[in-house]
């Protein structure tokens, strides 16, 4: 191991003063990604079905919402 070399993480919680909970921080951290990745793919599948379902009556592209052509000619 290099002599004299701080590692980012071990310089940051000994800053904070919480390095003996590195444990714990590094735990909570992997299982907030964890979450974070599976709502994601909940939140995929329901775009999904959404999608799968058809339109719902209300299309996010009409022609009916686009501004009148003022055009003199």
């Amino acid at each position: 191991m290099n002599e004299g070399l701080i590692y980012d993480w071990n310089w940051m919680l000994s800053e904070l003063s919480v390095r003996d909970q590195a444990r714990l921080i590094g735990v909570a951290v992997f299982g907030i990604g964890v979450a974070l990745m599976a709502a994601s793919i909940v939140w995929l599948g329901a775009d999904l079905a959404r999608h799968l379902r058809g339109p719902d009556g209300t299309p996010v592209l009409s022609s009916a919402r686009r501004p009148v052509d003022r055009k003199v000619p």
